[in-house]
């Protein structure tokens, strides 16, 4: 295995009060992919850093680092990670619950003596798919990186590549000598860059790269794409949350003074398309910022989607505004639209520092609009809209309409005439919605939108073989990303132990849609075993036959393997049977038989044969010390 390290420069002290440590998700509906921020110490045994560093116990302090400190490594690491399918989080449940080989413990923590080298972090090149029980954490030192939250984040998803099979982004020479081992970006100010594979503690954009890695001149590393995070079995590209083309991009409401939405850039070819219509002149304006830890013009600090945008004609396809700027991270455009239909494109762009290639993330718009209609169309919907689940539409229209005409296409109803409409649609896909809403003297402008309809999980479910009473059964669900039985159980498979058939229930969710699935649990009484014979007490020397009952097949202690066993014991002895019926269900029976010591009057030691004694041989149970016998004189 080949160890990565990250070196750094800078060395502080810090107070030891630990600070309460936020609960933070980042996806918290994806359960088997994470990424755990431990911020409260760990005792690491059994894992290569153990025996690499000859430490049978690594013990790591809990973080010095505040709360605040905390939310701000884990908001800037959240957005280096948000285009792809993975959960950062610092609750220790989460990463508990995540399949073993699709995790990794990032611990941050002042405790790096027991590390032979002075270094901000360290990992494992590909630790994430690793499992394990102790698992192999990451590392970030926060003691060496001055305590600053920057540092740590920055050290964080560097160390988090490398798990995720990354080696460092380098520089060499024309001569192909290597100059630096870590590419330390270029320029100044808000588009200031460096690769996150590189070290970025100085620089704002910092991103995932596509350059030289260290192994050779000529190795180009893809951070993601065909390899890299995305390769093997590492992560995915989230998927994309906006159409790419004029007929699958987003119908936005624009009959209002001020319309607020966002999306994400997740790959990079992706583009967002939003569509709109307007019914009169507008002047409209178009304020599109990346998300970031601050963003006031000019700082947008963390940010790492660089904007492009620009605005088109819907019939005519003619470009009317472009905003592509190369000296700042947002885009603001404003202009004066006759009626008409329109659309507008936002991209990931580049710099004269960097290629659009790592230029992903989140983005949040402001659209504001004047001479907004009497009356404007306007409406909502449930948060999570599903298939095969009815949703309500909710009348929002301004100017005060009393009459509604709802086109509801692909849904059962298609059409409406009441305010608040319900309807179901039976297929996931991207449908459109129309409303023209009147007052009977004003007609508004018609407002049409598009709805993402989320498909409705499938939930399959695996039914064990049926199991005899006192045993166990393995059940499990595929499907979904979550589950709950009406065990209250929350695991894809469980553990059940019923003692009649029990039917069980699973609800699975995928993106807030929820199915259900049963399955039946056959659970086989256990056979009545009996054991009996015509015996009950025998002489030293006697045999006797002692049969089973109530199964197919058995096994006695004796090792006999038939129904009835012939015995021949010589002191009293108990007998066990293990019967097993046609379901395989299994169950026992004992059976005591007594031996008893046995004389005839011949084997008595006496003189006197005035006697009478019947039957001859008789049974005696004990030890004749003493013969009274009656005289027949």
């Amino acid at each position: 295995m080949k160890k990565i390290i990250l070196f750094t420069l800078s060395f502080c002290f810090a107070n030891t009060m630990y600070s309460q440590i936020p609960i933070l998700n980042s996806k918290p509906s994806v359960i088997h992919k994470v990424l755990y921020l431990d911020f409260d110490g760990q005792v690491v045994i059994g894992t290569p850093w153990n025996s690499s560093t000859s430490n049978p116990t690594i013990t790591a302090l809990p973080s010095t680092l505040s709360s605040a400190a905390m939310l701000n490594i884990w908001k800037r690491m959240a957005e280096d990670f948000m285009p792809f399918d993975v959960n950062l989080t610092t609750d220790v449940a989460k990463f508990n619950a995540a399949t073993p080989n699709s995790r990794m413990r990032i611990v941050i923590t002042p405790s790096s003596a027991w590390y032979p080298s002075s270094v901000g972090g360290v990992a494992y090149l590909n630790s994430f798919t690793w499992g394990g029980n102790p698992d192999t954490p990451c590392w970030v030192f926060e003691n060496a990186l001055g305590y600053s939250a920057k540092n740590c984040a920055e050290a964080g998803s560097h160390e988090a590549g490398h798990t995720l099979s990354l080696k460092h982004q380098s520089i060499w020479n024309g001569s192909c000598a290597k100059t630096a081992e870590y590419h330390g970006g270029i320029g100044s100010g808000v588009t200031s860059w460096a690769p996150i594979m590189g070290v970025g503690y100085s620089k704002n954009v910092t991103i995932w790269h596509r350059g030289t890695n260290s192994n050779t001149c000529t190795t180009i590393q893809f951070d993601h794409g065909s390899n890299g995070i995305t390769g093997a079995a590492f992560l995915n590209y989230t998927l994309d949350d906006v159409g790419n083309t004029l007929a699958t991009g987003k119908t936005i409401n624009t009959n209002t003074t001020l319309l607020v939405d966002s999306g994400m850039i997740t790959t990079p070819t992706d583009v967002d398309v939003f569509k709109f219509s307007i019914c009169n002149n507008r002047y409209m304006t178009f304020n599109i910022k990346p998300w970031a830890l601050d963003t006031t013009a000019g700082v947008y600090d963390a940010a790492d989607l660089d904007i492009r945008f620009q605005l088109f004609n819907a019939t005519t396809t003619a470009s009317l505004a472009i905003d592509t700027p190369l000296a700042k991270l947002n885009t603001l455009v404003g202009i004066n639209l006759p009626a008409g239909s329109y659309y507008f494109v936002i991209d990931g762009g580049g710099s004269a520092n960097y290629s659009d290639y790592g230029s992903l993330g989140r983005y949040y718009m402001r659209i504001t609009s004047n001479n907004i209609p009497t009356i404007a169309s306007a409406f909502t919907t449930n948060s999570v809209l599903c298939s095969g689940t009815p949703i309500n539409f909710t009348d929002a229209s301004t100017g005060g309409p009393n009459t509604w005409n709802w086109a509801l296409t692909g849904a059962s109803p298609a059409t409406s005439t009441v305010n608040n409409p319900s309807a179901t649609y039976n297929t996931a896909g991207i449908y459109t919605v129309s409303l023209v809403a009147t007052n009977g003297t004003l007609t508004s402008c018609g407002v049409t939108q598009t709805i993402m309809v989320n498909a409705s999980p499938t939930i399959s479910t695996l039914n064990s073989s049926p199991i005899c009473v006192g045993n166990s059964a393995n059940i499990s669900a595929s499907g979904a990303t979550s589950y709950v039985w009406n065990t209250s159980s929350t695991s894809a498979s469980i553990v059940v132990s019923p003692t009649l058939t029990t039917t069980y229930t699973v609800t699975g969710t995928v993106a807030g849609c929820s199915n259900t699935s049963t399955l039946n649990v056959l659970v086989h009484p256990l056979p009545n075993v009996t054991a009996t014979s015509i015996n009950s007490l025998i002489c030293d020397g006697e045999a006797a036959v002692i049969t089973a009952g109530g199964a197919t097949s058995y096994v006695w202690n004796t090792s006999a393997t038939s129904q009835s066993i012939t015995v021949t014991p010589t002191v009293t002895t108990l007998y066990t049977v293990t019967g097993t019926d046609i379901n395989g269900c299994v169950n026992s029976a004992t059976y005591n038989l007594i031996v008893s010591w046995c004389a005839g009057i011949n084997q008595l030691d006496i003189t006197n044969t005035d006697f009478i004694i019947y039957p001859n041989p008789v049974k005696v149970c004990s030890l004749l010390k003493h013969l009274y016998l009656m005289n027949t004189t």
